[in-house]
C-alpha cells in the first residue's frame, strides 16, 4: 500500500516567504509616510500581506514523519502566522474604524506573534 499523506511542509520556503511578507508590510506602513489613508491601508495590508500570509500558513504542516525539531519548528510557524494575522486582521479593522480599543488586543496579538516567532528560529 501506498501513502497518501501529503508531504511535509518545505519549512525553509515558508519561512522565508514569512520573512518576505513581513519585508511587504514594513514597506507598505513606511510608504503610508505621515498621510496615512486608513481605509485604503487597510485594503492595501489586506491585499498584499495578509492574503500572502493566509496561503503561506496554509502550507505549513505539522506532520509525524518529521524529526521532532522540525515538528517543533512547523507547530511555533502555526502559532506565529495565527497571531500574527490576528493582529493584522485587528489593525485592519482599526485603521477602516478608528476604534483605538482595538490598540491593545492588536499589541497583545502582536506580543503573541512576536514570542511564536522567536520559538520557531
Amino acid at each position: 500500500m501506498v501513502a497518501t499523506a501529503r508531504p511535509p511542509s518545505d519549512l525553509r520556503a515558508v519561512a522565508r516567504d514569512v520573512e518576505a511578507i513581513e519585508r511587504r508590510f514594513d514597506a507598505v506602513v513606511r510608504g503610508a509616510g505621515l498621510r496615512p489613508d486608513g481605509p485604503r491601508l487597510a485594503r492595501t495590508i489586506d491585499a498584499d500581506v495578509i492574503a500572502p500570509l493566509r496561503a503561506a500558513a496554509a502550507r505549513i504542516r505539522v506532520d509525524p514523519r518529521m524529526p521532532p525539531r522540525d515538528r517543533a519548528r512547523a507547530a511555533a510557524l502555526t502559532g506565529y502566522a495565527a497571531a500574527r494575522l490576528r493582529a493584522l486582521e485587528l489593525f485592519v479593522r482599526y485603521l477602516d474604524t478608528g476604534d483605538a480599543s482595538l490598540q491593545a488586543d492588536i499589541r497583545a496579538a502582536s506580543a503573541e506573534a512576536d514570542a511564536a516567532l522567536a520559538a520557531a528560529r
